[in-house]
Protein backbone atom coordinates (compact mmCIF):
# COMPACT_ATOMS: atom_id res chain seq x y z
CA UNK A 1 0.00 0.00 0.00
CA UNK A 2 1.75 3.06 -1.20
CA UNK A 3 1.37 6.43 1.19
CA UNK A 4 0.21 8.67 -1.98
CA UNK A 5 -3.48 9.15 -1.93
CA UNK A 6 -5.35 7.14 -4.02
CA UNK A 7 -7.08 8.21 -7.13
CA UNK A 8 -11.17 8.35 -6.88
CA UNK A 9 -12.87 5.06 -6.77
CA UNK A 10 -14.94 6.07 -9.96
CA UNK A 11 -11.47 6.59 -11.86
CA UNK A 12 -10.28 3.15 -10.22
CA UNK A 13 -9.57 -0.23 -11.50
CA UNK A 14 -9.88 -1.95 -8.27
CA UNK A 15 -8.83 -6.10 -9.18
CA UNK A 16 -4.92 -5.42 -8.26
CA UNK A 17 -3.40 -8.09 -6.50
CA UNK A 18 -2.47 -7.34 -2.56
CA UNK A 19 1.20 -7.96 -3.29
CA UNK A 20 3.47 -6.75 -5.81
CA UNK A 21 6.17 -3.73 -6.82
CA UNK A 22 4.84 -0.46 -5.02
CA UNK A 23 3.19 1.99 -7.89
CA UNK A 24 5.27 5.49 -9.15
CA UNK A 25 4.42 8.04 -6.73
CA UNK A 26 2.15 9.86 -9.40
CA UNK A 27 0.10 6.61 -9.56
CA UNK A 28 -1.72 4.56 -6.44
CA UNK A 29 -1.48 0.48 -6.23
CA UNK A 30 -5.41 0.73 -6.71
CA UNK A 31 -5.51 0.75 -9.87
CA UNK A 32 -2.53 1.38 -11.83
CA UNK A 33 -4.58 1.76 -15.20
CA UNK A 34 -5.15 5.25 -16.95
CA UNK A 35 -8.88 6.31 -16.70
CA UNK A 36 -9.80 7.24 -20.29
CA UNK A 37 -11.39 10.16 -18.33
CA UNK A 38 -8.98 12.56 -17.26
CA UNK A 39 -10.86 14.73 -15.16
CA UNK A 40 -11.37 12.54 -11.90
CA UNK A 41 -7.09 12.34 -11.86
CA UNK A 42 -7.59 16.41 -12.44
CA UNK A 43 -9.82 16.46 -9.87
CA UNK A 44 -7.45 14.53 -7.20
CA UNK A 45 -4.45 16.49 -7.80
CA UNK A 46 -6.43 19.99 -7.71
CA UNK A 47 -7.82 18.58 -3.90
CA UNK A 48 -3.98 17.43 -2.72
CA UNK A 49 -2.94 20.40 -4.18
CA UNK A 50 -4.81 22.55 -2.16
CA UNK A 51 -4.30 20.11 0.93
CA UNK A 52 -0.99 20.48 0.87
CA UNK A 53 -1.13 24.40 0.28
CA UNK A 54 -3.30 25.04 3.23
CA UNK A 55 -1.15 22.59 5.31
CA UNK A 56 1.95 24.45 4.15
CA UNK A 57 0.46 27.93 5.08
CA UNK A 58 -0.59 26.55 8.54
CA UNK A 59 2.86 24.92 9.39
CA UNK A 60 4.82 27.64 8.00
CA UNK A 61 2.60 30.31 9.85
CA UNK A 62 3.48 28.46 13.18
CA UNK A 63 7.24 28.07 12.40
CA UNK A 64 7.15 31.66 11.43
CA UNK A 65 5.51 32.39 14.87
CA UNK A 66 7.15 30.82 16.86
CA UNK A 67 10.94 30.90 15.61
CA UNK A 68 11.23 34.22 14.13
CA UNK A 69 8.63 36.91 15.49
CA UNK A 70 8.08 35.94 18.93
CA UNK A 71 11.62 35.68 19.74
CA UNK A 72 12.22 38.90 18.31
CA UNK A 73 9.76 40.91 20.15
CA UNK A 74 10.48 39.79 23.25
CA UNK A 75 13.97 41.05 22.60
CA UNK A 76 13.10 44.07 21.95
CA UNK A 77 9.78 45.03 22.66
CA UNK A 78 8.13 46.40 26.12
CA UNK A 79 4.87 44.25 27.42
CA UNK A 80 2.54 46.52 26.51
CA UNK A 81 3.29 47.23 23.09
CA UNK A 82 4.44 43.86 22.57
CA UNK A 83 0.65 42.48 23.91
CA UNK A 84 -0.69 45.17 21.37
CA UNK A 85 1.45 44.08 18.11
CA UNK A 86 0.45 41.14 19.26
CA UNK A 87 -2.90 41.19 19.15
CA UNK A 88 -2.83 42.83 15.88
CA UNK A 89 -0.48 39.97 14.16
CA UNK A 90 -2.90 37.26 15.71
CA UNK A 91 -5.85 38.98 14.35
CA UNK A 92 -4.42 38.23 10.97
CA UNK A 93 -2.69 34.92 11.04
CA UNK A 94 -5.98 33.07 13.08
CA UNK A 95 -7.97 34.31 10.24
CA UNK A 96 -5.75 33.06 7.66
CA UNK A 97 -5.54 29.72 10.22
CA UNK A 98 -9.32 29.52 9.75
CA UNK A 99 -8.89 29.45 6.19
CA UNK A 100 -6.51 27.31 5.84
CA UNK A 101 -8.50 24.77 8.10
CA UNK A 102 -11.37 24.88 6.45
CA UNK A 103 -9.07 24.35 3.16
CA UNK A 104 -7.81 21.73 5.09
CA UNK A 105 -11.26 19.41 6.67
CA UNK A 106 -13.04 20.05 3.02
CA UNK A 107 -10.30 18.71 1.19
CA UNK A 108 -8.74 15.76 3.77
CA UNK A 109 -12.11 14.66 4.31
CA UNK A 110 -13.01 14.30 0.88
CA UNK A 111 -9.50 12.43 -0.08
CA UNK A 112 -9.29 10.49 3.34
CA UNK A 113 -13.24 9.01 2.63
CA UNK A 114 -12.25 8.04 -1.45
CA UNK A 115 -8.98 6.21 -0.34
CA UNK A 116 -11.06 4.34 2.26
CA UNK A 117 -13.74 3.16 -0.16
CA UNK A 118 -10.86 2.48 -2.72
CA UNK A 119 -8.84 0.00 -0.05
CA UNK A 120 -12.21 -1.27 1.32
CA UNK A 121 -12.85 -2.26 -2.66
CA UNK A 122 -9.41 -3.80 -3.04
CA UNK A 123 -9.56 -5.56 0.22
CA UNK A 124 -7.14 -3.40 1.97
CA UNK A 125 -6.84 -1.10 4.68
CA UNK A 126 -5.89 2.61 4.67
CA UNK A 127 -1.96 2.42 6.06
CA UNK A 128 -1.44 2.97 9.79
CA UNK A 129 -0.03 6.65 8.74
CA UNK A 130 -2.87 7.48 7.16
CA UNK A 131 -5.04 6.95 10.28
CA UNK A 132 -2.62 8.66 12.34
CA UNK A 133 -2.08 11.84 10.01
CA UNK A 134 -5.98 11.98 10.13
CA UNK A 135 -6.26 11.46 13.98
CA UNK A 136 -3.42 14.32 14.59
CA UNK A 137 -5.32 16.64 12.11
CA UNK A 138 -8.71 16.30 14.08
CA UNK A 139 -6.65 17.21 16.90
CA UNK A 140 -5.08 20.08 15.78
CA UNK A 141 -8.27 22.03 14.49
CA UNK A 142 -9.60 20.98 18.17
CA UNK A 143 -6.39 22.87 19.75
CA UNK A 144 -6.82 26.03 17.13
CA UNK A 145 -10.46 25.97 17.98
CA UNK A 146 -9.91 26.91 21.18
CA UNK A 147 -7.07 28.74 20.30
CA UNK A 148 -8.98 31.38 18.42
CA UNK A 149 -11.84 31.78 19.90
CA UNK A 150 -11.13 30.89 23.68
CA UNK A 151 -7.61 31.94 24.41
CA UNK A 152 -7.39 34.77 21.78
CA UNK A 153 -10.66 36.49 23.00
CA UNK A 154 -9.96 36.59 26.41
CA UNK A 155 -6.38 38.28 24.92
CA UNK A 156 -8.39 40.94 23.08
CA UNK A 157 -10.67 41.56 26.06
CA UNK A 158 -7.42 42.31 28.21
CA UNK A 159 -5.49 44.12 26.41
CA UNK A 160 -8.77 46.27 25.28
CA UNK A 161 -9.13 46.76 29.01
CA UNK A 162 -5.79 47.11 29.64
CA UNK A 163 -5.51 44.28 31.84
CA UNK A 164 -2.08 43.32 31.37
CA UNK A 165 -1.47 40.30 33.87
CA UNK A 166 -4.46 38.73 32.15
CA UNK A 167 -3.13 39.89 28.53
CA UNK A 168 0.42 38.24 29.29
CA UNK A 169 -1.10 34.96 31.07
CA UNK A 170 -3.68 34.71 27.90
CA UNK A 171 -0.81 35.07 25.29
CA UNK A 172 1.14 32.36 27.42
CA UNK A 173 -1.60 30.20 26.88
CA UNK A 174 -1.74 30.48 23.18
CA UNK A 175 1.87 29.85 22.96
CA UNK A 176 1.77 26.98 24.62
CA UNK A 177 -1.20 25.92 22.86
CA UNK A 178 0.11 26.82 19.56
CA UNK A 179 3.54 25.19 20.16
CA UNK A 180 1.41 22.02 20.82
CA UNK A 181 -0.11 22.14 17.40
CA UNK A 182 3.20 22.98 16.05
CA UNK A 183 4.45 19.50 17.45
CA UNK A 184 1.13 17.64 16.60
CA UNK A 185 1.63 19.18 12.60
CA UNK A 186 4.89 17.30 12.52
CA UNK A 187 3.91 14.19 14.08
CA UNK A 188 1.01 14.07 11.36
CA UNK A 189 3.67 14.74 8.65
CA UNK A 190 5.88 11.90 9.79
CA UNK A 191 3.80 9.56 10.40
CA UNK A 192 1.90 9.53 6.71
CA UNK A 193 5.38 9.54 5.38
CA UNK A 194 6.85 6.84 7.41
CA UNK A 195 4.13 4.28 8.73
CA UNK A 196 2.38 2.04 6.45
Amino acid sequence: MTQNLPRPLSALHTDLPSHGPQCPPSACCIGQHPSPNPEPYLMYDILKLLHLIAAIVWMGGMTFMLLALRPATLAVMEPQPRARLMAQVWQRFFNVVLIAVVVVLATGGHLYAGAAKAAHASGNGLPLGWNLMAAFGLLMVLVFGHIRFAGFKKFQRAVAASEWPVAAAAAATIHKLVVLNFVLGWLAIGAVRLLR
